[in-house]
């Protein structure tokens, strides 16, 4: 990732208590044509190497990705694990930090 515009980290437990850092990164939408952008995304240490996500233009693409880190941190925990800020103490409600784009 080139650019990176917004980044988190926090830590997440497995249903097995194991625990782990996650660092979620947006990188910053390119324009691929006149009518498609791109944007770079990564949630390191939950999923491997994700594809960049494209859209008609900078800001769709944007907002797709920002979407797609919250739906791998969704279904995360709907198959049991748990997301807390990086001090790894204080549960993070992803509802509360995703609100402007779910």
């Amino acid at each position: 990732m080139l650019e990176i515009i917004a980044a988190k980290e926090m830590v997440c437990m497995k249903p097995s208590g194991e625990k782990f850092f996650v660092t979620i990164r947006v990188g910053k939408p390119y324009r691929l044509s006149d009518m498609e952008w791109a944007c770079p995304v990564e949630a390191e240490g939950l999923c491997g190497k994700l594809v960049d996500i494209h859209g008609v233009d900078s800001f769709q693409s944007l907002i797709l990705a920002i979407r797609l880190l919250y739906q791998l941190l969704k279904s995360f925990t709907e198959n049991g694990g748990r997301v807390f800020w990086a001090n790894g103490k204080d549960e993070l409600i992803l509802e509360e930090l995703f609100t402007q784009v779910i």
